[in-house]
């Protein structure tokens, strides 16, 4: 009888530490779920097409909106997923803009708004509003504790998310925000990236959200890359990671345009349907 007691202690215990890792996990995966379904958004023009292009996994039951998401945010190479609420089906894709697909009735696309398509990451809205680190964000409105020459008057309304403008501190650093802690000033939010040149059609009349692959300009001349200096001496070298792409970085332009030899121009880049 002596002899079992060690045992049966050790299955009690045994018994303890995966109750514990199982709360834990509902813990994690519970709280995985409210954050990642606020981070996710719609996209309207996508709704009852399922892709066939970029699918990291199809699951074909029993998987609910929350789940789809979860999974999605789990993947580091997930950048949207697509679900149907009729079948609890559950598609994660490596595609945000999908060009090829069929109509399937029940289907919803769902992007992330946690990642940023360049470095610069000027067309970041995300609800991010802590730093790389963890630290706090100080409100845009506000000058304590730490004060700044700039108003950001177009950011009064953003609260502390975290944002990158034109001629801020440092373009490469991306989103990035002042902190509440006085030790401090400023760092960026670490917000990771999620190439995708696949949608070559822009959805703002100047293009700001462009990210195709279009590299000559309205008179057929072709790009310059961002990283070369050697014909234009220019600013704009934080746009390396875009090759010879057209963009329109922080939207200052009418379109997006790209220099061409010694000169530049703007490119021909369509509407989205």
């Amino acid at each position: 009888m002596n002899s079992m007691m060690p045992r049966f202690n050790f299955i009690l215990f045994r018994c303890f530490v995966v109750q514990i890792i199982i709360l834990c996990e509902f813990s994690v995966r519970t709280q995985n779920t409210y954050f990642r379904s606020s981070t996710y958004v719609q996209v309207p023009e996508a709704d009852d097409r399922e892709p066939t292009e970029g699918i990291l996994q199809d699951r074909v039951s029993g998987v609910s909106l929350e789940g789809c998401g979860v999974s999605c945010l789990s993947n580091d190479q997930c950048f949207s997923f697509f679900h149907n609420p009729p079948q609890d089906r559950c598609i994660l894709s490596s595609i945000i803009y999908n060009s090829s697909f069929r109509v399937t009735l029940g289907f919803s696309q769902f992007i992330t708004k946690e990642c940023i398509h360049s470095k610069a990451g000027w067309e970041y809205i995300g609800n991010r509003r802590t730093t790389k680190d963890g630290l706090e964000c100080q409100r845009w409105d506000q000058q304590s504790p730490h004060t700044h020459t700039h108003t950001y008057k177009s950011l009064e309304n953003q609260e502390n998310f975290c944002r990158n403008l034109a001629n801020d501190e440092v373009e490469e650093a991306g989103p990035w925000c002042y902190t509440v802690d006085p030790g401090t000033r400023w760092q960026s939010c670490g917000i990771p990236l999620c190439y995708d040149f696949s949608r070559n059609c822009k959805k703002t009349a100047n293009g700001v959200d462009y990210f195709g692959r279009t590299n000559m300009t309205k008179s057929g001349s072709p790009c310059n890359y961002w990283a070369d200096t050697s014909q234009q001496n220019h600013i704009y070298t934080f746009l390396d990671d875009q090759f010879n792409y057209c963009r329109n970085p922080f939207g200052d332009d009418g379109d997006p345009w790209c220099y061409s030899g010694t000169t530049w121009d703007y490119c021909d880049i369509p509407m989205c349907n």
